[in-house]
């Protein structure tokens, strides 16, 4: 009888060089930019609405605020919807 296999509970010294290999330098930027632009595309409207809020009070920058990711969510679905209804298979006048 072949005695049952334990679960690995510790990392081998393969494993361990696997994880510490350096990446792919290209794929390390790539990485690092998306993230950065990530960040950017996050605070920057945030900054912007931390200043407005000065000059035209919280109440009204949170609906415009509000308003504009309305907006911004809307916008994609609206590309998806007519794409989809112009990509949609003809069905010919002999079909019901």
């Amino acid at each position: 009888m072949y005695a049952a296999r334990r679960p690995r509970t510790r990392l081998d010294g393969g494993d361990i060089q696997a994880l510490a290999a350096p990446a792919d330098r290209g794929r390390g930027r790539t990485s690092t930019a998306y993230h950065v632009l990530g960040r950017i595309t996050t605070s920057l409207p945030v900054i912007a609405a931390g200043a407005a809020a000065r000059q035209h009070g919280p109440a009204a920058v949170t609906r415009a605020y509000a308003l504009g990711t309305a907006v911004l969510a809307a916008a994609p679905l609206a590309a998806l919807t007519a794409t989809s209804r112009r990509h949609r298979p003809d069905r010919g006048d002999d079909q019901p």
